[in-house]
């Protein structure tokens, strides 16, 4: 069976640290473990100090904005688990205020692509899946929840109904 590797993307307004992001990494730690505690979660870089590879910045990313660079590399066992967690609960309530820390930028901000169950994605192949978005659109490689595939590659809509037995208030 195949498993959902998912990738988030912002370039911070400020760099880590200061004073008009703090209410970003504020709510950073909620957010990991409310993804931990998650139904469908399987696991992120970082977590317990594990790392998915060495962090490699994208080809197309000015040097300047990498102190601004907010990323986030998981594994999940569905698009409608991620999907669930990243619209509802703590995570949902920082959406909320996502314009308030991150600015627009022409990269996608999050990507989905299915990988095999022994394999664990890297910073490398994330970078790679999130150019192939930007310059193909979706594709089985490379989707978003509007746009998605099965890992058979097959075009494929979020079930609602399961999306609302994984949901977290």
């Amino acid at each position: 069976m195949a498993r959902l590797a998912f990738l988030t993307f912002g370039l911070l307004k400020e760099p880590w640290g200061a004073p008009g992001v703090a209410g970003f990494e504020e709510r950073a730690p909620g957010n990991f473990a409310a993804a931990a505690a998650s139904p469908g979660f399987l696991g992120r870089s970082g977590l317990d100090g594990v790392s998915w590879g060495e962090w490699i910045y994208p080809a197309s990313l000015p040097t300047e904005t990498y102190p601004r660079l907010a990323r986030t590399l998981s594994l999940w066992e569905s698009l409608e688990a991620v999907y669930a967690f990243a619209y509802s609960g703590s995570h949902a309530e920082s959406l909320r205020h996502r314009k308030e820390w991150v600015n627009e930028f022409p990269l996608p901000t999050y990507v989905a692509w299915w990988v095999a169950d022994s394999h664990t994605p890297t910073w490398t192949e994330s970078n790679d899946r999130l150019t192939l978005l930007h310059t193909d659109g979706p594709t089985p490689a490379a989707f978003t929840f509007k746009s998605a595939f099965t890992p058979e590659g097959e075009s494929y809509a979020l079930d609602s109904a399961l999306v609302k037995t994984l949901l977290v208030r």
